[in-house]
């Protein structure tokens, strides 16, 4: 339920479901993205179509392993399709882009009251400026980490 659904990806703020709709959820999953790799002024249609447009057989969201169970459910997993199409100006060659990733969710258990478990709030951390490089054909000379600042080139 939207009162009661939150996300948040890397250092981002939390996000209402609402929110969620009215943004656009790609634009929310890049708020911490480089501006040269990504155009947050996309609306909500832009920024999906964009990503259709560059996996247009699908871009597959996979969980890897769970770390624990319930209420606090911790988790890796991977987002992936073959880059068939084309994002901005840059054309894929059918090459498959991987993003992984870890999080968290806490979950809400079945009560008398609700019988359904439910996901109360949900947490994910990946690098998403690679994933874009990976998009943009764009190379990075360094990783920027948003706590530590920089630590290194990347290969």
């Amino acid at each position: 339920s939207p009162d009661v659904f939150k996300y948040k990806a890397n250092n981002g703020d939390w996000i209402t479901t609402t929110e969620a709709v009215e943004k656009g959820t790609y634009n929310i999953l890049m708020s911490d993205a480089d501006p040269n790799l990504y155009d947050k002024s996309m609306s909500f249609e832009q920024s999906h179509q964009s990503f259709f447009n560059a996996f247009p057989n699908g871009f597959v969201w996979e969980l890897l392993k769970v770390y624990s169970g319930p209420p606090k459910v911790s988790f890796t997993w991977r987002h992936w399709g073959k880059f068939n199409g084309h994002f901005n100006e840059n054309k894929g060659n059918g090459q498959e882009i991987n993003v992984y990733g870890f999080g968290s969710a806490n979950v809400q258990m079945p009560s008398d009251k609700d019988p359904r478990i439910r996901i109360k709030d949900f947490q994910v951390y990946y690098d998403i400026d690679r994933f874009l490089s990976e998009l943009t054909g764009t190379k990075y000379s360094a990783i920027q980490d948003p706590v530590f600042g920089y630590v290194g080139d990347m290969v």
